[in-house]
C-alpha cells in the first residue's frame, strides 16, 4: 500500500512541475537574445549593444528605450555623459580622469547600459498623464560640450503632458 501512495506522489509531483513549466512558457516575459560585441580600445561603450525586441516599449531599465528616442553627448573636462530623450535617461557617466580597473586605457564608467550591465538614472513625475522615464522628449538648443572657463552645462528636454501643458 505505500509503495501505491509513493507511485501516485511522484506523478502527481512530476505533473505539478510539468504544468508549472508550461505556464511559465506561456506566462513569463521573453528574454532578448543579446549580441556580445565588445568594443574597442580607447571606445566609450554604447547604449545600443541591447536590441529592442519588436514592438515592445521599455517598462524597466535594462530593456529597450521607448521607440523616438536619441542620444545626446554631453562632454566635460571630468566626465562625458550620454542622455537619452527617451525618458530622459543617463545612460552613460564615464569619469574621464579615473581609468577602468580592468583595462587602464578605458576611462571609469560610473553609469552605463551595455549587454553586461544595466546602471542607469531615471526620473519622471508621478500622476496620470504626467512624463515618465518612457516619455519621448525634445532636446531643446543649447551647448553640448562645457567650455574653458566655464562652470555649468544645462541640457533641458522638454514634452507636453496629456492635458497640454509643457514640461522642460
Amino acid at each position: 500500500m505505500d509503495t501505491q501512495r509513493l507511485i501516485l506522489f511522484l506523478i502527481f509531483a512530476f505533473s505539478a512541475l510539468f504544468l508549472w513549466e508550461a505556464w511559465q512558457k506561456e506566462h513569463a516575459p521573453a528574454t532578448p537574445q543579446v549580441a556580445k560585441t565588445a568594443p574597442k580600445t580607447g571606445e566609450l561603450p554604447s547604449q545600443s549593444t541591447t536590441p529592442a525586441p519588436p514592438g515592445v516599449q521599455a517598462p524597466v531599465p535594462g530593456e529597450a528605450t521607448a521607440p523616438g528616442g536619441q542620444s545626446i553627448t554631453i562632454k566635460t573636462d571630468l566626465y562625458t555623459a550620454e542622455v537619452d530623450t527617451a525618458g530622459g535617461v543617463i545612460t552613460l557617466v564615464a569619469l574621464d580622469k579615473h581609468r577602468d580597473a580592468q583595462d587602464p586605457n578605458k576611462p571609469y564608467l560610473a553609469l552605463q547600459k551595455n549587454a553586461e550591465r544595466t546602471f542607469v538614472a531615471q526620473a519622471g513625475l508621478i500622476g496620470e498623464g504626467m512624463p515618465n522615464h518612457r516619455t519621448v522628449y525634445q532636446a531643446l538648443p543649447g551647448p553640448r560640450t562645457l567650455g574653458p572657463g566655464e562652470n555649468a552645462l544645462d541640457l533641458k528636454l522638454q514634452t507636453t503632458d496629456a492635458r497640454g501643458d509643457k514640461v522642460t
